[in-house]
């Protein structure tokens, strides 16, 4: 499913269709859900690289993600720059 959302995202970009922050959470969320931490924080630097600023649900995601994988120090930094 996510390369799926992969493809999804590259094809929107290709386009000239700039995704939004729901699009990004969802992406975010999907990652995060299935343990994909690196890719989650790629995700995040690239949200923020194409000029959508992460919001409350980016940081909740990666937070949640970061608790369940049990990286509470990465887990206490994105509160801390949330």
């Amino acid at each position: 499913m996510i390369e799926e959302s992969n493809y999804v995202l590259k094809l929107m970009i290709n386009k000239g269709v700039v995704p939004d922050n729901i699009t990004y959470n969802s992406m975010l969320d999907g990652y995060c859900l299935s343990g994909q931490m690196d890719e989650a924080s790629k995700l995040m630097n690239a949200m923020a690289g194409e000029g959508c600023k992460p919001d409350g649900v980016s940081f909740n995601n990666m937070i949640n993600g970061f608790c369940k994988a049990r990286n509470l120090d990465l887990a206490l930094s994105m509160y801390r720059e949330m």
